[in-house]
Parts: C-alpha cells; structure tokens; sequence
C-alpha cells in the first residue's frame, strides 16, 4: 500500500517493489543514494515516476546487477552509455524511459 515517506527506510528491507513519486524539493534531492538503495533487499524494484535529481545516477548504475530499476526520469538525461547496454541503458536490470516520447527498453529496443 501507500506509506509516508517517513517510514521508507524501514520499509526498504522488505519491500519487493518501491515506487517513488514525490517533488524535486531541498529535501528529496538525492534521497536515492549508495545507502537508500543498500538498504533494499536484492532483486527489489525501484520505480521512479518523480524527477530525476530525486536519485544518485552513480549509485543507481552501481547497484544494477542486485537491483532492478524502472526510471521514467534521470539526471544526466539520457543515461550515460555502458558497454553492458545499449546506449543509455546501463544493462538489463534498467528501463529508463524520455520524457519525450518513448524510450529504450533493457532489451535496447525502442519503446513507444
């Protein structure tokens, strides 16, 4: 169900799924970093339907492997190249999608 932002971190080693949908504000800027997404539990799902300053893109491709990510959103925009990807998507366990009109599934085909 919907829970309040203040009971995330107690939330986060439990939950299959997390999906954030909040404003870009002084303190929601960055809340997705190395220890938000430690504390999830492996093979989770982070949603994020929010702007894209809201997570850490270093943390994010740094956890792709244990987590899987689901970003509507990113900053930089589009996600940089990886060589386990194809361009703008870091690798399987991310779709990222522009805000623009479609996007690139993990499987590095266009979505529309």
């Amino acid at each position: 169900g919907v829970r309040a932002r203040a009971d995330l971190d107690g939330l986060l080693p439990e939950s299959d799924v997390v999906v954030l949908a909040l404003p870009l504000d002084d303190s929601s800027r960055g809340m997705v970093d190395a220890r938000f997404l430690s504390r999830m539990k492996d093979g989770a799902l982070l949603v994020n339907v929010s702007r894209g300053g809201i997570a850490d893109t270093d943390a994010i491709l740094a956890a792709t492997g244990r987590l899987r990510f689901a970003l509507d959103v990113t900053d930089p925009e589009p996600l940089p190249a990886d060589p386990r990807g194809a361009e703008g998507v870091p690798g399987p366990d991310v779709a990222a999608g522009a805000s623009r009109g479609g996007g690139v599934c993990p499987c590095g085909d266009p979505c529309r």
